[in-house]
């Protein structure tokens, strides 16, 4: 329980995912520009990056961010950050690190990773009420939160640590209240299915 909400989680069969999947899955994702030329117009001037050669590749290392209240540690760790995508959509950049460490700006709005996550991992419900973000973490797992549409914007709810979802391997909502999502056991190469149900009292 959460608030005025209860979150229950059931397993379902994978039949009934697979089904679900191919009538809510795809629609979700937002699309992407994962070349930084195409993107570079629409991205705008106050963004520069530099581009460099890196192990054999062309990479642009991020030089500056003209916005305010940016926060001053952009990278918590103190890494150079690179482009990775642009989502025209969202008006979201976003970098990575060298251990591929999500960072995330909103152009609009000056949101960053706390807030809006990386959009690859972003789900909305139907309705937009309802979202899931996640952001991968440099060391092995995406880390996901609920969070709650009020007026324009979107709040957090709760972290989703509890449902041990860093072996998530897909997800979607299928209703306002449901989302299905499944696990992926390496060690065992077991996939199991899920759905959370919230409930408000």
């Amino acid at each position: 329980m959460v608030g005025d909400y209860n979150l229950s989680v059931y397993p379902v069969g994978a039949t009934d995912f697979e089904k679900q999947s191919k009538l809510y899955g795809a629609k979700m994702i937002e699309p992407s520009i994962g070349n930084y030329e195409s993107a570079k117009n629409m991205i705008g001037k106050r963004v520069r990056f530099k581009k460099i050669s890196l192990h054999g590749a062309d990479q642009y290392l991020l030089r500056h961010i003209d916005m305010e209240d940016l926060p001053v540690e952009f990278s918590k760790r103190g890494l150079p950050l690179y482009f990775y995508a642009y989502f025209p959509k969202s008006n979201v950049l976003s970098l990575v690190d060298s251990l591929s460490t999500d960072y995330t700006i909103d152009l609009s709005s000056g949101n960053t990773t706390d807030l809006i996550g990386n959009p690859e991992y972003t789900r909305n419900n139907p309705d937009g009420s309802w979202r899931i973000i996640g952001a991968y973490d440099g060391e092995g797992c995406v880390w996901y939160t609920l969070q709650f549409r009020d007026g324009k914007k979107y709040l957090p709810f709760t972290a989703l640590n509890f449902l041990n979802l860093c072996s998530m391997t897909d997800y979607f909502w299928i209703s306002r209240d449901v989302l299905y999502y499944s696990t992926q056991d390496d060690s065992l190469g077991l996939t199991s299915f899920y759905k959370l149900i919230i409930d408000k009292y």
